[in-house]
């Protein structure tokens, strides 16, 4: 319990640090991915591997449109209720090219009979690559980009916690990038989400599962007027969602991204372990927020009803979190 309470310690001050930094923004989705890809503490739950596949597209039929595409591959060890995340990212924005990888390990301790914390931390590399050849302008270009190099390749940390019980979950996560600013002192470009929801069971075919996003990117929003700067502010994204899941195989749902897009999904349990599902976005905002998009994701899960190593459940998590009744219904 001792050891217990030092890494939560540790964790809270680690995170307090962080948050005296200020620095500029990290690139990021526009759209609201799945946990899996930005809480490394998320997928701790499980006892079972999985692979989730993502992909966005937007400004369809459009050349340069923005895409995304993303593989999260968790593997859950036996010992000490570890597991590992692997996670790929590449999105295509335009004449940009931005591709990340990163690795995180994740636990999770027990606080009472049906509540559980669960912790991760991960490292990984960013690219920033721009296609300046196929920029076309007139004469030669020189005078617009000479010999510079805008290619950048920098390190990332990242962390979260994950909260479950029962009726509810709650998660906190970090994305930072690793940057070396002009007087070469290192600092942590921070993005921040925040989650928090419900899991109730109305009857035995119906489940009622509203969650709450904040997202928080430092993306400087600068307002012009005559030419002029007059106001810049970092604004958060809101998105409150509802869900529901029917028969205990179709997941429906909407949510409104505040001033940015409303969003309907619609996910299908093929069987036991796979899942298909398809998410559009309703651009009502402005700028590149008044672009429609279409989502597609894809989770395969291994051996979900019998534990791996064909051990029992509580082989890797004595403390029985397979008890908790809503437990798979966090893993929509």
């Amino acid at each position: 319990m001792i050891k217990k309470l030092k890494y939560l310690f540790c964790l809270l001050l680690f995170i307090g640090n962080v948050l005296l930094l200020n620095a500029q923004e990290m690139m990021h989705l526009q759209s609201v991915v799945k946990q899996e890809f930005i809480n490394p503490a998320y997928n701790s739950f499980k006892d079972y591997s999985s692979i989730n596949l993502i992909s966005r597209l937007q400004w369809v039929n459009l050349p340069h449109n923005p895409e995304v595409y993303g593989v999260n591959v968790f593997v859950p060890f036996r010992v000490n209720r570890l597991g590992m995340n692997v996670t790929l990212m590449r999105e295509n924005i335009g004449l940009r090219k931005v591709s990340s990888a990163d690795v995180s390990l994740s636990t999770n301790i027990r606080l009472n009979k049906q509540s559980f914390l669960a912790f991760g931390y991960g490292i990984g590399l960013k690219s920033n690559i721009y296609r300046t050849d196929e920029i076309i302008s007139y004469d030669d270009g020189s005078y617009l980009f000479g010999n510079e190099n805008w290619n950048t390749h920098k390190f990332t940390t990242k962390f979260g916690a994950f909260y479950m019980d029962e009726y509810m979950f709650a998660g906190f996560s970090g994305n930072m990038l690793v940057d070396r600013k002009w007087n070469d002192h290192l600092v942590l470009c921070p993005s921040w989400d925040f989650i928090i929801g419900a899991m109730y069971k109305i009857n035995r075919n119906l489940l009622f599962r509203p969650d709450f996003v904040v997202k928080y990117y430092r993306t400087e929003v600068i307002e012009m007027a005559g030419g002029v700067e007059d106001a810049s502010y970092v604004p958060p994204v809101f998105d409150p969602a509802i869900n529901f899941l029917f028969h205990n195989r179709i997941w429906a749902g909407i949510s409104y991204r505040l001033n940015m897009a409303a969003t309907f999904s619609l996910s299908v349990k093929a069987n036991d372990n796979l899942r298909f599902g398809y998410t559009y976005e309703y651009g009502i905002g402005e700028g590149v927020n008044q672009f429609s998009s279409h989502g597609f994701t894809m989770t395969f899960d291994f051996n979900q009803k019998v534990s791996l190593y064909n051990h029992q459940r509580n082989a890797r998590m004595r403390h029985n979190i397979g008890d908790v009744v809503n437990r798979n219904y966090l893993y929509r």
